[in-house]
């Protein structure tokens, strides 16, 4: 099946949180140095998947391990954005569960050379829930309103972007069992809200208070 417009749209706004990443690295906190690397690593992991893909060779391996790095950069970049000695073992804690969850499940389970939506699905929750947090610890936290706090910025992308990944993953399978224009209308959103998701993080990256 050949990748919609908007598919080539989001995959362009991908390169904007790198570019401005990059662009203003020195200036960033480690943070939002973490941010830059994700969004790299992001785009490299959908151009590596979108070429295996053309050349008729299994992705999957790769789609599947991109799911816990994904997580443990991101509650990295929470980790380090909070002071609150809670919010930080909540995050560690969080983070170490699902690796060991997914570690379990495709050791005896699903195997990973084959598709994993299920582990997929369950790292978009972890992911908003962490961030939900984080919003309301910059809440407490920040000296300054939260819309020029970075983090704030940065979780809510991640809430639009696990939500869209979510409905994909989670519900992809129901959705072409009831009509294949549903699943294509899900993926229409999933990459909407990856393209507001990406401008987040470059506001993010924009802002002079870095956590």
């Amino acid at each position: 099946m050949s990748i919609p417009l908007l598919g080539y749209i989001y995959f362009g706004f991908s390169f904007v949180p790198v570019v401005v990443g990059l662009f203003r690295y020195r200036k960033m906190s480690t943070p939002m140095r973490l941010l830059t690397a994700l969004c790299a690593l992001a785009v490299v992991n959908v151009v590596t998947s979108l070429i295996l893909g053309r050349m008729k060779i299994n992705n999957q391996l790769i789609a599947n391990v991109y799911v816990p790095v994904e997580l443990i950069l991101i509650t990295s970049v929470y980790y380090l954005s909070t002071v609150a000695g809670r919010s930080k073992r909540v995050l560690l804690g969080s983070a170490s569960l699902f690796v060991f969850v997914w570690l379990v499940d495709v050791t005896f389970f699903e195997p990973l050379t084959e598709m994993n939506s299920t582990m997929a699905a369950i790292s978009r929750l972890f992911l908003i829930a962490q961030s939900f947090m984080m919003i309301t610890v910059v809440s407490r936290e920040s000296a300054v309103q939260m819309s020029k706090s970075a983090v704030f910025w940065v979780a809510s992308g991640v809430i639009l972007y696990s939500t869209g990944t979510f409905i994909v993953a989670g519900l992809g399978n129901r959705l072409l069992e009831i009509d294949v224009s549903l699943f294509v209308v899900a993926w229409h959103i999933n990459w909407m809200l990856l393209i507001m998701a990406n401008l987040l993080y470059t506001k993010g990256m924009l802002c002079e208070y870095q956590t």
